[in-house]
């Protein structure tokens, strides 16, 4: 928050990250050797602490001694523990723990290695290349008065025009002055001896300036010595960073740093589409994964074994159509018509994973309760004799009556997936059971048959000759 005393007031971000605890002090975010830029682990654990959180850049640049980490330990509100201020500042650094700003923003404070045009591997203007291209507002600290060798100084390291690209396409009617301001921050000019009209006036009318005025067209002018104006003017005139209309958070800052900082330690000119499409696509990469953990978990929560293939699928097509549903809106800003649906189809190839893997465990759960039935029904038939006429009549009824008691049961489960388990089920109990049975029948019959055939001969032929006669 702002309080009267034009001071930023630093409210803790612990609870941002809890996996991450923000450090009190200066952070080193990137640094160099033999050339080359990388980033600290600290810095790395630090932005992606900061994923989903809207943020700000305030990057703090300008010349050798020109008091940049005083500056920037006055915005702090820390002369005493801030960012080393007297000592050559070597790469970026970062303070440690994010200003949380009158719209709940979290700004991000920038202190950079003084420009220096000996430089022999030309890291000033990779540095400030990474200084406008991260902000959301860019300090430009001078010292002393405005003259010729300040203004050609400031020319010199902000004129970007032929060392950034936007996209790889080197046509110079996409890489143009146009298209590339729209990924310029705000510029403040700084200076110690002249007053904000001054300064607009000198550099707005040297031909020299126009170049860059037209790439950072938001710009304003201030004496570095009138710090509660500028204090003020950060806290309620900052925005958050925005690429493409893509809110970008601290995990995303990353990501674009380290592409840039790729391209660059590969000798090739940065480019900022690029750079974004990769964080981008990184961006959607997790949120398709997030989207189809969610869909797994609610999908195994809400199918309850055994269930009909009906319902299953009616579950199925309901979570699939809210999480395909929810994953469109959350990359609406981020991922082309055709990347959207390629990703959807991946989604969808996954989900049917999913669903074939839930189909297969309904599948093994009726094959069991089926096993269980059918060891019941054969224990229940197993008891069964056939040694009587009378015994025979029992074994139908009963088996009757065990067979209906078993058609009972399956049909009281969901009726649209039991059927070829039931019929498999229904020809084993009737090959192992009932055939040997009628078979039994068979014999008994034929046993009672041929004892008595004599008997039964005698009354058939009596009976054909009382038909005779009757003729």
């Amino acid at each position: 928050m702002y309080d009267n005393t034009n001071e930023i007031i630093i409210e803790s971000s612990d609870k941002i990250h809890p996996a991450y605890e923000f450090k009190d002090e200066p952070i080193q975010l990137v640094y160099i050797e033999d050339g080359m830029i990388e980033p600290t682990t600290d810095a790395i654990n630090m932005l992606t602490a900061l994923k989903d959180q809207k943020i700000s850049v305030l990057s703090i640049n300008g010349p050798l001694n020109s008091g940049k980490s005083s500056l920037a330990n006055k915005i702090l509100n820390k002369s005493m523990t801030g960012f080393k201020s007297g000592e050559k500042t070597q790469g970026i650094w970062i303070w440690g723990n994010p200003i949380t700003l009158e719209n709940g923003t979290k700004l991000l404070v920038l202190d950079f290695q003084g420009l220096n045009k000996e430089d022999a591997e030309n890291i000033s203007h990779k540095l400030f290349i990474l200084s406008t291209l991260l902000s959301t507002c860019l300090i430009y600290n001078t010292t002393g008065e405005i003259n010729d060798a300040v203004i050609n100084d400031f020319v010199y390291y902000t004129d970007l025009t032929n060392k950034i690209n936007l996209y790889s396409d080197k046509n110079d009617k996409l890489n143009n002055i146009e298209n590339l301001k729209e990924y310029f921050p705000e510029l403040i000019f700084l200076n110690d001896k002249s007053d904000k009209d001054t300064l607009k006036e000198t550099l707005e009318k040297n031909p020299s300036c126009e170049k860059i005025f037209q790439l950072f067209e938001n710009r304003s002018y201030m004496n570095s010595q009138n710090i509660e104006e500028l204090i003020e003017k950060i806290q309620k005139g900052i925005k958050h960073k925005v690429l493409d209309n893509n809110i970008i958070d601290g995990d995303d800052l990353f990501g674009i740093l380290q592409n840039l900082i790729d391209f660059m330690n590969d000798g090739e000119t940065p480019i900022i589409h690029s750079a974004l499409e990769n964080v981008l696509l990184s961006k959607a990469k997790n949120q398709s994964e997030g989207i189809l953990e969610e869909f797994r978990a609610t999908f195994n929560k809400k199918v309850t074994y055994p269930m009909s293939i009906t319902t299953i699928y009616k579950i199925y097509f309901e979570l699939q159509q809210k999480a395909i549903g929810d994953f469109c809106k959350k990359v609406e800003k981020i991922l082309s018509p055709t990347q959207t649906g390629e990703y959807i189809l991946k989604i969808c190839t996954n989900m049917e994973k999913e669903l074939e893997a839930i189909l297969e465990n309904n599948k093994d759960h009726y094959d069991e309760w089926f096993n269980m039935e059918y060891k019941n029904i054969s224990n229940e038939l197993s008891k069964l004799n056939l040694e009587s006429i009378e015994q025979t009549k029992m074994f139908i009824l009963s088996y009757t009556s065990t067979f209906k008691s078993c058609l009972d049961k399956f049909l009281s489960i969901p009726n649209s997936d039991f059927c070829q388990n039931l019929i498999t089920v229904l020809s084993k109990i009737f090959q192992d059971f009932v055939v040997a049975k009628l078979n039994d029948i068979g014999e008994k019959i034929n046993e009672i048959y041929e004892n008595n055939s004599k008997e039964f001969t005698n009354n058939i032929n009596n009976l054909n000759n009382d038909i005779k006669k009757i003729k």
